[in-house]
């Protein structure tokens, strides 16, 4: 798993935005951050981790997976996001789905939180408010990550990347889209 500060500077090798040998600046760092924030933001809202359930919150709350949660700004409480779910196979507990997000918005502190949840990184990541020093959602996938990352940079600077960029970072929106790299439970095969 990589660093949001390694799939930015590699994100923006690919894109022709530095050399080999050349260290992204503060600003180059910055602004990769921001990017690589919209590119969890945008999967998110699109769909592709799932339908957003929207929930209106008074009090303290316990959070379920893919929900978006809002408060009227009125009611103060917690919001509380769990480790473990209520598995409805077996009744016991599980882990939430790879790729599980919960958002929530809270009007009276005007904060807006997105929260993902990464089972190769065993937990959640506030994606709302990354790091450099973060451990990068996504970024156990080979070089999608930083494939995608790439195409943003190059387009915010008014260029583009290269043919094996562009097909790695399909091939990688694909796999999110499918699911591909899911953990799988695993299962018993009963022979009669």
């Amino acid at each position: 798993m990589a660093s949001c500060e390694d799939v930015v500077a590699k994100a923006m090798r690919k894109a022709g935005v530095l050399g080999e040998l050349h260290d992204p600046t503060a600003y180059d760092m910055i602004s990769g951050l921001d990017a690589l924030q919209g590119l969890y933001h945008g999967w998110i809202a699109s769909g592709m981790f799932g339908r957003a359930i929207d929930v209106m919150a008074d009090g303290n709350y316990t959070a379920s997976e893919n929900q978006r949660i809002r408060r009227n700004g009125v009611t103060a409480g917690t919001i509380t996001v769990p480790d473990t779910f209520e598995d409805e196979d077996n009744g016991g507990q599980r882990s939430p789905r790879n790729r599980a997000f919960v958002i929530y918005a809270d009007a009276l502190v005007g904060t807006d939180v997105t929260l993902f949840y990464d089972a190769y990184a065993g937990g959640w990541t506030q994606v709302s408010d990354l790091l450099l020093a973060t451990v990068a959602p996504l970024s156990n996938i080979g070089d999608g990550l930083a494939c995608c990352l790439a195409e943003v940079i190059a387009d915010e600077r008014g260029g583009g990347v290269g043919p094996s960029t562009q097909r790695t970072a399909a091939r990688f929106r694909s796999s999110l889209a499918l699911n591909f790299d899911s953990p799988r439970p695993a299962s018993v095969t009963e022979y009669y």
